[in-house]
């Protein structure tokens, strides 16, 4: 077989392998965990509607300082932080294990991705796993780079805090010293969560781990 019939062979097999296996995987992992994850996600967002239902349950520059003391603010942000390891698990996690499956050619059953990926949660429950979630959820929707959740991707500073920034030139500066450190945060640990997930590295290790590979690179 001549090398030129042994590369269309090779691509005809991927063509396949994508057509057949891989988008089917794909589509049928999207629409099973969103069904699954829609009573949870929908259920945590009517508790937290209730909280902020009365007038006192607005969160604004009139009563921030009454807000923080009230009883709502630790139960929202128990239900916020239910709700965004629900979307962690479903949109970066879980997609990460699928990816991984698709190019080993296997083919697990949503649930089961979903409940692998759950139980990795244990492992981030620790310093540096926490500043891990820290940064997907608020930190890297600020800087565009890295991985982010749907529920937090549209985050943004608030108008009355950038008013404040945009009026010194010191805070300007520093402001967008912040966006860049947080870009180059995001490109150095973009393989973390990889390390973290398939080769069952602590978090600690998986962040060492990235930034060697960036760096070799």
């Amino acid at each position: 077989m001549s090398k030129k019939e042994k590369n269309t062979d090779t691509e005809e097999i991927t063509f396949r392998r994508l057509a057949f296996q891989a988008l089917p995987e794909i589509w049928t992992y999207q629409i099973i965990a969103g069904l699954l994850l829609m009573i949870p996600i929908s259920f945590i967002g009517n508790l937290i509607e209730m909280v902020t239902a009365t007038p006192e349950g607005v969160f604004t520059t009139a009563n921030i300082k009454d807000f923080l003391l009230s009883w709502r603010m630790p139960v929202l942000l128990v239900l916020a932080a239910v709700l965004a390891m629900v979307y962690l698990v479903s949109e970066i996690l879980g997609r990460i294990l699928l990816n991984d499956d698709i190019l080993r050619g296997e083919q697990q059953k949503t649930a089961r991705i979903l409940s692998d990926s759950a139980s990795s949660l244990k492992r981030l429950m620790n310093p540096t796993g926490l500043l891990l979630i820290l940064y997907i959820l608020l930190l890297a929707p600020l800087c565009g780079i890295g991985y982010t959740v749907s529920m937090s991707s549209s985050f943004q500073i608030p108008h009355f805090i950038m008013d404040v920034v945009m009026a010194s030139p010191l805070l300007v500066v520093l402001y967008f010293a912040v966006i860049v450190f947080l870009i180059w945060l995001g490109y150095r640990f973009i393989f973390v969560l990889h390390a973290f997930l398939l080769d069952g590295m602590a978090p600690a290790d998986a962040v060492r781990h990235s930034a060697g590979i960036v760096r070799d690179k």
